[in-house]
């Protein structure tokens, strides 16, 4: 193993060391329009929690949500506008 190897080796090491301790820090999101999107009925829990079935209605997931079937949603699932205040990207 050459020198340089070992230098990429560690320096990889460092940085998946130092990506790691900062998504540990991350902040959660708060939740946004979850009361919308909800679960209305979960059928089956696996690994603990990490994959779930749930109740699938055509009616209501696809065209009790629409305005117009297919074409427009209602307004309160979709959000057209920023938020004030919010600084644009640079």
């Amino acid at each position: 193993m050459t020198i340089r190897h070992k230098l990429l080796t560690i320096a990889t090491t460092a940085a998946f060391l130092v990506t790691g301790s900062l998504a540990a820090n991350a902040e959660a999101l708060k939740p946004y329009k979850d009361r919308l999107f909800r679960y209305k009925k979960v059928h089956e829990t696996l690994y603990n929690g990490d994959f779930i079935v749930v109740e699938y209605s055509k009616q209501r997931d696809l065209r009790d949500r629409d305005e117009v079937d297919e074409r427009r949603v209602y307004g309160n699932y979709v959000s057209y506008k920023p938020k004030r205040g919010a600084a644009a990207p640079s």
